[in-house]
């Protein structure tokens, strides 16, 4: 508590400090003589990143009016989509990171919230307690929302989120992921990030100084989710206890006369499924090494030694997930590795086991039951997807050697991502990311095809990445759970609401356009250099222009 209220007092005297006597939203009134219409009422935004949302059971219960406060200060009053697109591999480090960066989560190397680490030497662990403190350095040479804020004076608090450390002022409480570990009370954990994100307000609005953004990320519906099922009572109680202490927050800003001032974001990480069948890849990859483990114990939970079979490594990001490495006899030559020295597509294809026979590993993983898909990377343009009944190439292109373009072929057997033969482009035809996202947005794996060749532009990411069957799980204790890239899965809610903003669907979207959006909205724009995969949505304007980034 005193070590909240500290940080809550070093940010007033951090404002006060400021030559502005209060915080305002930057316009371009005029360019090339057209005028733009900036929503400039709202100088502060309040956004909430509530992990592991299915979008469709919040969807319905704001039809139900099960959840007012979000309604009626949020969902009714300006842009909306539930089919904001996640990031593959669909888990929540490298998605949140994707969204306070604008960037593919193997363009700012954190691929999975499990993964060997070729910077750090080490197997990152975003999963288990002490592992998750690890985040605190991940986005250190990477631009945040934070950044585009400071340039401009603006200043930032974020709540209850690792990676958020360039905000100005950050709120970290370590009671509360102890509280998660032991205890698993996820609602008290979320409960205490309002009353942070209160004492912020409180403070501040005592030298009419609020922050421009304040940032707050919610965990009780994903740890929910994964325990009792997305469908269960505790679930929906879940997210009825973020909107009831949502709208306590809305009555204080309303209290202290910045209700107009305010707009007010949701957006989640990734999205859950439920699952009714178990396959323990770990045994099942055993079995096709032929070869004992050393130190066999659950792969989420082990030391880099752990889960190892002689030179592979595997690990899970989440429930439905695989990353497996192969030739790693020697950790440190290993993390030394680039793409270029480590094993071949054909390698793998014609893989030497233990024993000394050789085998196509890949088809003898893709073919259990459990399997989904498995994804590898060929070369730096060319990407292959297997099911145990197809086969086919992603190819990745630079047009005029810079705007990146993408084909798909199937190359063997059926489909592996089942899409519609009515909607598929020409065999090897390219198109831009964001038509592949259109085209794909309502298949059984949306946006893979533009996104797992960014996925692999990281050498932390594994040789193999494996998805589970959607029926399945790799899980031992979950019922419910994510990382499969499948649509409930990958779609996500984001609800933008505020005074005087037009209620309309947004249409195609992805999570990683969430932070170019806000900025857009407050009048900002990423600096052209800073080259960042997500687009600005032009609702908020009557024009979309380029602005000026100052």
């Amino acid at each position: 508590m005193l070590f909240r209220h500290f940080l809550i007092l070093l940010l007033s005297l951090f404002l006060l400090s400021c030559s502005t006597t209060k915080l305002v939203v930057r316009r371009d009134l005029d360019k090339n003589g057209e005028i733009f219409e900036f929503h400039e009422s709202h100088k502060h935004v309040l956004w909430l990143l509530i992990d592991g949302v299915n979008a469709t059971v919040l969807r319905s219960m704001l039809e139900r009016g099960e959840l007012p406060n979000i309604h009626t200060h949020i969902y009714r009053r300006g842009p909306y989509t539930f089919y904001a697109m996640s990031s593959h591999v669909s888990n929540t480090y490298p998605n949140v990171a994707a969204q306070l960066t604008g960037k593919f989560p193997g363009h700012i190397g954190i691929p999975n919230n499990q993964y060997l680490d070729t910077e750090y030497k080490d197997r990152i662990n975003l999963i288990e307690y002490p592992g998750i403190l690890q985040a605190k350095n991940l986005l250190k040479n990477e631009l945040t929302i934070f950044h585009y804020l400071k340039a401009q004076k603006l200043y930032s608090v974020s709540v209850t989120d690792l990676l958020a450390t360039s905000a100005n002022v950050q709120v970290i409480d370590l009671f509360k992921t102890g509280v998660k570990e032991i205890n698993r009370q996820y609602d008290r954990i979320d409960k205490r990030t309002f009353i942070d994100l209160a004492s912020v307000i409180e403070e501040t609005s005592k030298t009419d100084q609020l922050p421009a953004l304040m940032y707050a990320h919610l965990i009780g519906p994903d740890s929910t989710g994964h325990l009792q099922g997305i469908t269960s009572e505790e679930y929906l109680a879940s997210l009825r206890l973020i909107d009831t202490e949502f709208g306590k927050l809305v009555n204080l800003i309303y209290e202290k006369g910045y209700y107009d001032d305010f707009a007010f974001v949701i957006s989640s990480d990734h999205g859950q499924i439920p699952f009714k069948n178990r396959l323990n890849f770990d045994e099942f990859l055993y079995e096709i090494l032929k070869e004992k483990p050393r130190g066999f114990c659950k792969t989420s939970k082990c030391r880099i030694d752990d889960g190892k079979i002689g030179d592979v490594v595997f690990v899970h990001g989440a429930d439905r997930d695989a990353f497996i490495y192969f030739q790693v006899g020697d950790l440190e030559s290993f993390y030394r590795k680039g793409w270029g020295e480590r094993i071949r597509l054909d390698e793998l294809l014609s893989y030497t086991l233990p024993s000394g026979k050789n085998v196509d590993i890949i088809h003898e993983i893709v073919k259990a039951d459990g399997v989904g898909l498995i994804f590898a990377r060929e070369s730096d343009e060319r990407f292959h997807v297997f099911s145990r009944n197809g086969h086919a190439l992603i190819t990745r292109s630079k047009f005029l050697g810079f705007k990146l373009e993408y084909s798909y072929e199937i190359l063997e057997g059926e489909d592996p991502l089942e899409l519609e033969v009515g909607r598929l482009p020409a065999q090897g035809r390219l198109l831009s990311s964001r038509d592949w996202l259109a085209l794909t947005e309502q298949s059984p794996y949306p946006d893979v095809i533009p996104q797992m060749p960014e996925l692999f532009q990281t050498s932390k990411t594994g040789d193999l990445i494996v998805y589970a069957s959607p029926a399945y799980t790799f899980s031992e204790e979950y019922v419910s759970g994510h990382g499969g890239g499948t649509r409930p899965e990958m779609y996500t809610p984001f609800l933008f609401g505020g005074r005087g903003l037009d209620r309309r669907d947004l249409g195609p979207f992805r999570t990683i356009d969430i932070t170019p959006t806000i900025l857009h909205f407050m009048g900002l724009r990423v600096n052209p250099v800073d080259r960042i995969d997500g687009e600005a949505s032009c609702v908020f304007l009557k024009y979309c222009p380029y602005l000026e980034y100052e």
